[in-house]
This record gives structure tokens, sequence and C-alpha cells, in this order.
């Protein structure tokens, strides 16, 4: 079996969308990529094409590569990467070849609060390519695959569905099993009480660990934004009883003293260039330094 390492931007097309992502429409007629894990919609199509949709940015530098074919739209910060030539490259296959990267892609990126790609990164991207006729065969067989998970996953979202109407009807509209036989008493049945959420339930408690125990960690990053399932592949363990990525004030020190170091620096150099560059450009230099530098830390 022969294959090679291609570089992305040589065998690949690689655009950007153009619209912002307050353009999805709820129930749209056509999908809208953004950089949200979740595709949107939107009534108004700009493509109609096969390719690869590359979140550009995430808060986390957790990015999702999305196949797809047909009339979609995308934001101007999602990546849409379709082939060079089909004879070459099959364009789902890039697919899986790219979410076998999206570790590499997190590394590589670059920002400090957000997360983000250039085209020059994924110009430079190496891909693995096989024959057009072996990457085929590898798509039939991961495909097949894919299909039961879609597949599965729409069943998932039927049950939870079918969990929030008996949810609605049972607590919400009061008509549980049995109802037509049961006492209404101020709104609720007879023997329920009303109660206040934190006479119910405990927000944030405040349980002692000790240091030595070992513990599961979860970033804000775990939790999703349309069910209530936490993904525990970003769930880390820890002996901490502060964040698993906090620095000792040593370390902190050290980079405060980076910080001012190179601050008087860019001030010297730009003095002595006789102040060729608008302070507006010195500024945001001097902003970026310390948010990659100190506020990693800081926060």
């Amino acid at each position: 079996m022969k294959w090679e390492i291609a570089k992305l931007g040589k065998i690949a097309i690689i655009r950007t969308g153009k619209l912002d992502s307050n353009a999805a429409v709820i129930g749209g007629r056509y999908p809208f990529f953004t950089c949200d894990p979740n595709t949107l919609s939107i009534d108004v199509w700009a493509y109609d094409t096969e390719a690869v949709l590359l979140a550009g940015n995430n808060a986390s530098g957790n990015y999702t590569a999305k196949y797809y074919k047909g009339k979609f739209n995308a934001y101007q910060r999602t990546y849409i990467i379709e082939s060079a030539n089909e004879e070459e490259l099959n364009i789902r296959y890039l697919c899986y070849a790219l979410n076998q990267q999206l570790r590499l892609l997190k590394m590589m990126s670059s920002g400090s609060t957000t997360k983000f790609l250039t085209v020059r990164m994924l110009d430079n991207l190496d891909i693995p390519l096989f024959g057009i006729n072996i990457q085929t065969q590898i798509v039939n067989i991961l495909s097949a695959y894919d299909d039961l998970i879609e597949n599965n996953q729409k069943q998932i979202k039927l049950l939870e569905e079918a969990a929030q109407r008996i949810y609605k009807e049972w607590f919400v509209d009061l008509r549980f099993p049995g109802h037509e036989n049961t006492k209404i008493v101020d709104g609720v049945p007879e023997e329920w009480n009303w109660c206040k959420l934190e006479d119910a339930i405990q927000l944030d408690p405040k349980v002692t660990l000790t240091k030595e125990r070992m513990k599961q960690f979860i970033p804000m990053s775990a939790l999703s934004t349309s069910s209530m399932v936490l993904d525990e592949s970003q769930f880390t363990e820890t002996t901490s009883n502060s964040r698993p990525d906090r620095h000792t004030k040593e370390e902190v020190s050290y980079v405060i003293t980076c910080a001012i170091g190179s601050t008087i620096g860019v001030l010297h150099k730009w003095s002595r260039d006789n102040f060729n560059l608008a302070p507006e450009v010195i500024a945001d230099i001097l902003s970026e330094v310390f948010l990659s530098g100190m506020l990693p830390l800081l926060s």
C-alpha cells in the first residue's frame, strides 16, 4: 500500500464563510456552519458543494470538522475546505483525516482568550494521502459506522424529547397517572408542598476533600449548551484542591518579570525607531503580551 504525506494547501481549496454567527435562524431551510459544535440553520444558502467545514476558532481550542454535501451557509470564521482534484482527494476521506488531527490543531492554534486557526497553519498541515481507491475504501468502512452513530443520536434525541413531554404532562400540566382521582390544593396535588429551591438542593456545597484524594476536575468547556450530558473526554483527575492548571506564586512571579521586561523592550525599540508605529499598534502589542503571558496564569 503506497501513500505519501501531502500539505493540505497543495491538495485542497480553503476559503471561509462570510456571515456573522447571529445570522442563524431557528428552523431554517439550510445548514449554517459556525464554530459551534452543533450545526445551526439558516434560510439562505451561499454554497452548493461537497466540503469539510472546519471551525476556525474556539475558546478552548476544541475544533470540529464536519463533512457536508449540498447547499449550506457558513460563518466568517468557519473554513470551507474542498478537494482541489477529486481524482486525487476524496473530500470525505479528508474529513476523517482532519478529525484525527484536531488535537494537533489545538496545539498549533494561536490566541489567549480565544484560540484560532490561520490559513497558513492549515496550508502547512500534513495529510496522509493514499491512492484514491484506498481513500474510497476507507470512507465506505467508516461511513457505515457514522450512519449507525447518527441513527443512535436521532433515537437519543427522540427519547429526550419524550422525557420532556412526559415531565411537562405530569409535573406542569399535572396530568400524571391517576390525576383524575387526585385533589388539587393550592395548585399542586394534595400532600405536595411548595418550597424554595435552596431548601431542596445544595448549590455549590462546601465539601472538604483531602489533598491526597484523587478527584475529578470538570472544566466549563465540558458543559453542553443543548443537553444535560457532560463531555467526559474533557474531565481530568487531580489531587490538588485548586484548578489543575493553577501555577505557583513563584511561576507567576517569573511571568510578571518577563512581561515587565518585554514591555520595556517594546517601548525602547519604539523610541529607537522614532515612534514610527502608531500608539494604537504598540498598545495592541502590549495587550497581546499581557493576554498571552500573564492573564492565563492570573485567571
